[in-house]
Order: structure tokens, then sequence, then C-alpha cells
């Protein structure tokens, strides 16, 4: 009689693992339906142009500041394989000095066109 219940636990478990996967793959293919939809809608969105006015959303470190920003705008100068390189104004403390700029590096997914 043991060796069958263990027979029948190992059945059980077989079946539940069975569930277990059968959920799974309907979840993805779920969320594959969900991208896909997504990535279709973006299709009829522009890609981003040197020149174009950008925000980056993460925080950026800019010279001669302690502190960092968030949601810096300036203009895409170029790209690179991997990131967009934007041309963004350094705040001035005095009026009467000299406009100064940093060139910020970010992956694409941190820029943001602004509209």
């Amino acid at each position: 009689m043991n060796g069958n219940q263990n027979i029948t636990n190992l059945i059980r478990q077989i079946e539940q693992l069975q569930l277990t996967i059968s959920n799974a793959q309907a979840e993805l293919e779920n969320i594959r339906g969900q991208v896909g939809a997504i990535r279709e809608g973006n299709t009829e969105e522009r890609p981003l142009e040197v020149g174009e006015r950008v925000r980056i959303t993460n925080l950026v470190r800019l010279r001669g500041s302690v502190r960092t920003v968030r949601n810096l705008q300036g203009n895409i100068i170029r790209f690179t394989e991997r990131y967009v390189i934007v041309n963004v104004e350094i705040p001035r403390r005095n009026t009467n000095s000299v406009q100064t700029y940093q060139e910020i590096r970010r992956a694409s997914q941190n820029i943001e066109r602004v509209r």
C-alpha cells in the first residue's frame, strides 16, 4: 500500500505542476499580447531627431554642483550606438555671467520629447 500511496502522491504533484505550467504559459501569452499592443501603438510616434527639445527623466549631476537635478531640458546634439547626447544649459547664479552648457549622455529610455 505504501508504494501505491507514493505513486498516487507523485501523480497529484505532476498534475499540479502541469496546471501551474499551463497557468504560467497563459499569463505569458497575455503579457506578450499586451507588449505587442504597446509596440503597435508606439510605431505611429516619430523617432527622436538631432536638434529636438527633450527632457532627461532621471537624475543628473551638473558640473560645479553638489546636488542632482531631475527633469532637465535640453536639445539633442547627437546619437551614439547606445546613448542620446543632450546639450543642457547650466543654470547661472549671476545673471551677468556667460551661459555655459554641459553635454549629458543618457540611454534613450531616459529621454522624453517635450511637447
